[in-house]
């Protein structure tokens, strides 16, 4: 059984383009252009032609993991290099109970009924590879079945593949060298891939941490340079700042981007223009087409099928009557170089799941249960760390094959399984780590399984809802919320009970009351638009425009946020509570009016620099009414010759900005500081000192 303090790998490879697609969402929020990024790159008038005048571009880089690996290894280069965890071509002892010819068989049993059903031939009369082939016993040189994650160039031209075993890949390159894994260099070449490609433009589609597609029609345009040039520059300097080569493709839509990387590779280019397009695709296989995989094309070449060109001949009707609707409108399409669907910039996440087929081997029902609680611990990480909520729950077990051995043919393998998936829908979607690993436990026991026959299992959460599809309260809301309840208490209490002791909070200034009166005039237009700010009450702007990231930001207007939080000070505390009529005359007569200052003019120092504080730490769009209250602020202390403090909340404001690192922030406070400058010089003829 999996040790309890081991952790569950937080990164695999199936669900890494799920974690750049949530990097991309963030960059489209946080990311701010380096000033002058354009002027490096030359303006040279783009020349070729792509299909309607579209320039999709297709990045991928060059055997990723071998490359992330070799950079602390350069005497390797040029050598035949596959990523495993083995290092192959050392026997181990035979392992009691272990029949690798039955298991074996039935693996290619059930891959040949595959194919049975998806071509209608006879399994006998299919001829097909598998990856069992040419493994030997375990025992021997070539019987390792540590698969390979990644391969280089020198090893594919040994016929070595990603996916393979290493005994069969030592069959065919006996001088095959291993490196092993570095998630941590992973991480830091994806993510430094993503920023780079991301200073240029947001139009960007993740497929997985090192590839991508990119929409760039607009950024061509506005900077007015040829594709050639901004593809080599591009991946000069993707090498230059991860040590890892990267091919691109660039054609009229995905299809075409992704064709030309593979005849780009490796590191290099290729520009599949309008004229190209029918001569080229004319000769591509079928197998490399994307969504084909070892059925369809098992189905398609025995139909007489290989390449694109051969399947022009076939009608769109004969093409969906053998393939289906879906399949064969697509391959329709496909080889003809087409493809209708657009890059997708928002992906939408449709589950959080996570899975081990590997090292589970159960002696009771206590250590399964006790299993089922740490994938679900880890599942609801996951879900927290996407925030997202789910109403549909499924459970997956492998359970060994009653043919297959009890002994797999990998050590501590799944082996040959049947696969079990039963789900549980919920009336509410949730994220409650309690509610999950009850209903994973509830669904497991209904199954009845023998644990000792359990070789893996997997927690996916489906029919997600994003954390904050309700609106949840700020802080700001959360103290008009407060106000509004203590202005229902005292709209509902009789004016002619005079015996109440209100609370101290009960009196509220003049002021305040005729900003709460307007908030319950317009109550009733507040509950019809659904789409306003959780925070300020303000609507949700429209859809952010995508594209290179903008060189200034607009701050919307709305009704003042700050005024609103600054209004908590001038609660009066120590009156008592009155009629409103006889107060109302009571202030004429006793209490003088007096005109106190608006905004942060009316507050000490000391209550500024906290406001200021919560208003950054906030998390929302900085307004340019609130920018404008500060501004007046500080140009206040400037004429009253306030310096020293000045400094201290200029400095402050630069550090607070410095410390978010939003575009936003930074560009209102050179907003700010300018306009404090000005100020300044007109006083005193010279700048404030500011730390750099």
């Amino acid at each position: 059984m999996r040790r309890r303090d081991e952790k569950f790998p937080d990164n695999g490879f199936e669900a890494w383009g799920g974690y750049m697609q949530a990097k991309i969402a963030k960059l489209e929020e946080q990311y701010c252009v380096k000033a002058g990024k354009e002027e490096t790159i030359s303006n040279i008038f783009n020349g070729l032609k792509f299909e309607k005048n579209k320039v999709i571009m297709h990045i991928d880089m060059d055997c990723f993991f071998v490359s992330v690996g070799l950079r602390n290894r350069p005497d390797l280069r040029g050598k035949p290099i596959a990523v495993t965890h083995s290092k192959g071509g050392q026997g181990r002892p035979k392992r009691p109970g272990v029949d690798r010819n039955t298991e074996f068989r039935l693996y290619k049993q059930k891959l040949g009924k595959k194919l049975e059903k998806a071509t209608g031939m006879p399994e006998d009369e299919i001829v097909f590879e598998s990856r069992v082939d040419d493994i030997a016993d375990e025992d021997e040189k070539y019987g390792s079945m540590s698969e390979i994650a990644s391969c280089s160039y020198e090893a594919r031209a040994k016929g070595v593949g990603n996916g393979m075993f290493m005994g069969p890949a030592l069959r065919l390159c006996p001088d095959l060298q291993t490196i092993p894994y570095d998630f941590e260099g992973y991480k830091e070449v994806a993510y430094t891939l993503y920023n780079t490609v991301a200073q240029y433009t947001l139009d960007i589609e993740a497929v997985s941490c090192d590839e991508m597609y990119v929409d760039c029609t607009e950024l061509l345009t506005d900077m007015n340079i040829s594709v050639q040039s901004f593809a080599t520059m591009l991946r000069e300097e993707i090498k230059r700042k991860t040590g890892c080569p990267c091919s691109t493709g660039f054609g009229g839509n995905r299809l075409q981007a992704r064709l030309a990387t593979k005849r780009a590779k490796p590191d290099g280019q290729f520009f599949l223009t309008e004229d190209l397009i029918e001569d080229f695709i004319y000769e591509i296989k079928l197998r490399d087409l994307p969504g084909v995989g070892r059925q369809t094309a098992h189905k398609l070449e025995s139909l007489g099928h290989d390449t694109c060109g051969s399947l022009q001949s076939l009608t769109l009707a004969t093409l969906k009557s053998q393939l289906g609707n879906k399949t064969g409108a697509q391959l329709f399409d496909q080889c003809r170089g087409r493809d209708p669907n657009p890059l997708t910039f928002h992906t939408i996440r449709k589950s959080v799941s996570a899975e081990v087929n590997y090292g589970i081997r159960f002696e009771n029902n206590n250590q399964c249960l006790e299993f089922l609680k740490q994938l679900s611990a880890e599942v609801h990480s996951r879900m927290l760390q996407f925030k997202v909520l789910g109403k549909c729950i499924t459970l997956k077990l492998m359970v060994r094959d009653e043919e297959a051995p009890v002994e797999t043919a990998k050590f501590m393998g799944h082996g040959f399984c049947n696969v079990i998936n039963k789900s549980t829908s919920l009336n509410n979607a949730t994220n409650d780590l309690e509610i999950i690993t009850k209903e994973v436990i509830s669904i497991c026991k209904k199954q009845n399984i023998d644990p000792k026959e359990m070789r893996g299992i997997g927690i996916q959460i489906t029919k997600l809802e994003p954390v904050n599809s309700k609106p949840s309260k700020g802080t700001i809301n959360k103290f008009l919320s407060s106000n509004k309840t203590i202005s229902n208490k005292k709209e509902s209490r009789p004016n002619t009970d005079k015996s109440h002791i209100p609370l101290e909070s009960d009196t509220i200034s003049s002021d305040f009351k005729v900003e709460k009166k307007l908030s319950t005039t317009s109550k009733s237009k507040v509950t019809t638009h659904r789409n306003k700010s959780p925070i300020l009450g303000l609507k949700s702007p429209p859809g952010k425009r995508r594209g290179r990231p903008p060189k200034k930001i607009l701050l919307p207007s709305s009704k003042k946020p700050l005024v609103k939080l600054l209004q908590v000070d001038n609660v009066t505390r120590d009156l008592p509570f009155k009629d409103p009529m006889i107060r109302n005359e009571v202030h004429k007569e006793v209490v003088p009016s007096v005109e106190k200052p608006k905004g942060l003019l009316g507050l000490p120092w000391e209550k500024v620099r906290e406001l200021l504080r919560a208003w950054l730490e906030s998390g929302q769009t900085p307004l340019q009414c609130d920018i404008d209250m500060i501004v007046a602020y500080l140009q206040d202390m400037v004429v009253n010759k306030n310096t020293e403090k000045l400094f201290v909340l200029m400095n402050f404001l630069r550090r607070m900005t410095k410390e978010i690192g939003s575009c936003d922030w930074l560009k209102v406070y050179d907003s700010i500081c300018e306009q404090v400058q000005n100020a300044m010089i007109a006083v005193y003829g010279k700048k404030l000192f500011i730390s750099d």
